[in-house]
């Protein structure tokens, strides 16, 4: 009776890493489509409850469901928000660890980003930038694109972080490349773009009007799906597609 020990089927490769029991869960289409649904539904409600309070005068402002209002902090879709980036800073972290295995995983970069994100995500719950924002406005007189004056480091930093991590994009297997790069310029041009155009127009006509209202529901919206496409450009690194 031969007694050798055959490897497994089913056995990784020498010097790589099997991804943990996450990967069965259900498909990353499947999650892509619900998020995106979830997104859409609270945008719309929001954004439905401002043409009947800006555009018809059929809602008075005091009648809006502000828990469902996606330009307040203490809403349904900052929680959402800011659980959608913490599930996405334990996902970078999750590949840090399996990176760590594999030789040339470069696991403290992925680390970096879960640490990076688990800030964004306590700064979507307790909007830290509108405080600086604030404070920055006061102290510099910031006005036009920059009336939110937070942007100002925010780009800065946005710089620093492409220049560092342009390399290590590179890298990336093609299509989670692709879907970074389409999610962070969704994002971007949420958090930083429509955030400076609302700026200006703030600072012109205040936020209590159909204008500033539409701009900000889609600043909301631009992330949120940012943060979706960037769920499912991780989710295709783990599988290395």
């Amino acid at each position: 009776m031969n007694t050798i020990n055959k490897p497994r089927r089913d056995a990784a490769p020498p010097g790589t890493s099997t991804p943990l029991p996450l990967h069965r869960l259900p498909s990353r289409r499947l999650l892509f489509v619900v998020l995106v649904g979830v997104v859409t539904g609270l945008v719309a409600f929001s954004l439905i409850q401002d043409i009947l309070v800006y555009a018809t005068a059929t809602l008075a402002p005091s009648q809006k469901i502000w828990r469902l209002d996606v330009d307040v902090e203490q809403s349904v879709y900052t929680w959402f928000s800011a659980s959608l980036i913490l599930v996405n800073a334990a996902m970078l972290a999750l590949i840090a660890l399996e990176e760590g295995e594999r030789p040339g995983g470069m696991h403290r970069r992925w680390m970096t980003l879960a640490a990076i994100f688990v800030l964004l995500s306590a700064d979507e719950a307790i909007a830290f930038h509108e405080w600086l924002s604030q404070r920055l406005h006061e102290a510099y007189q910031t006005g036009g694109l920059f009336y939110f004056a937070w942007v100002i480091p925010g780009m800065a930093f946005c710089l620093a972080l492409a220049v560092a991590y342009g390399p290590f994009l590179y890298r990336l297997p093609r299509r989670t490349r692709f879907w970074a790069v389409v999610a962070a310029v969704t994002f971007l041009s949420g958090a930083l773009g429509l955030e400076m155009l609302g700026g200006r127009l703030a600072e012109q006509q205040g936020v209590d009007v159909l204008g500033y209202r539409l701009m900000a529901t889609a600043e909301e919206a631009l992330e949120g799906l940012g943060m979706v496409m960037f769920l499912y450009a991780l989710l295709l690194f783990r599988d290395r597609v």
